[in-house]
C-alpha cells in the first residue's frame, strides 16, 4: 500500500502545477493510466515553495468517484 501522503522536493516547478495527476500503469500508446494522486503544494497545502505533496487515492476516494459516476 502506498503512504497516505507523499512529500517531494520540487525546486524549479512553476506556479500552476498543482492539480496535475500522478498516474500508475500509464500506457504511452493509448495515453491511459490510473490516477493515484493529485499534486498540491505551496499556498494550497505547504509552507515552502519548493516542496509539494500528493495524497494517495484510497478505496474511499474510489467509492466516492463511483457514486458520482452513477448519480442521475
Amino acid at each position: 500500500m502506498l503512504p497516505l501522503r507523499c512529500t517531494i522536493q520540487c525546486t524549479g516547478l512553476e506556479d500552476g502545477t498543482s492539480g496535475n495527476p500522478w498516474l500508475a500503469d500509464y500506457d504511452p500508446k493509448s495515453h491511459a493510466g490510473t490516477v493515484i494522486r493529485v499534486l498540491r503544494g505551496h499556498e494550497s497545502g505547504g509552507d515552502q515553495d519548493d516542496v509539494s505533496y500528493a495524497s494517495y487515492f484510497d478505496d474511499d476516494i474510489a467509492q466516492l468517484y463511483q457514486r458520482t459516476q452513477n448519480a442521475d
